[in-house]
């Protein structure tokens, strides 16, 4: 698996899937949550100790920033869930937009939806964008999720799903 040091504390690893290795004591750091879900680690320097989210982290190590966006949003909502897969940067505005659409949502993407909830036989992509609600009908998940991405660059001019 992959791993970055983060430069300004070399005795600790950063993997992709949100783990933290500290190689004086040779084991994977305990995350805590900071009461609102979102876990961080105490890095230590110099006899200093730093806390730091994790996911903060993981965008400073992993993600690209070229637009200078000052949050790092878990896609799926889950403040736990940092895996890189599951982390992007965006504006506060971003991240409330996201959150808005993945209420209630069962299939873990937003804008993917069953269209009949008990046997989820065909999926919907949809997208509200420019007050316009845009839907299409798929035969499967996959499919609308990809459908889902299609859209938002159309339409968005971005991939918000990741």
């Amino acid at each position: 698996m992959n791993y970055k040091i983060f430069e300004d504390y070399l005795d600790y690893r950063v993997y992709e899937n949100g783990d933290v290795f500290n190689v004086k004591k040779n084991k994977v750091m305990t995350k805590y949550d900071d009461g609102r879900g979102y876990l961080f680690v105490s890095l230590f320097k110099n006899g200093k100790q730093r806390n730091i989210k994790v996911a903060r982290l993981m965008g400073l190590l992993f993600i690209d920033n070229p637009e200078n966006k000052p949050t790092v949003d878990h896609i799926n909502n889950d403040r736990g869930d940092n895996r890189l897969i599951n982390l992007k940067w965006a504006t506060r505005k971003e991240q409330a937009h996201n959150r808005r659409l993945t209420t209630n949502n069962t299939s873990g993407f937003k804008g993917v939806y069953p269209e009949n909830r008990s046997t989820g036989i065909r999926w919907i992509a949809s997208l509200k964008a420019h007050g316009t609600l845009r839907r299409r009908c798929c035969n499967t998940k996959e499919e609308a999720i990809i459908k889902r991405r299609e859209l938002e660059i159309e339409y968005l001019g971005r991939d918000y799903i990741v």
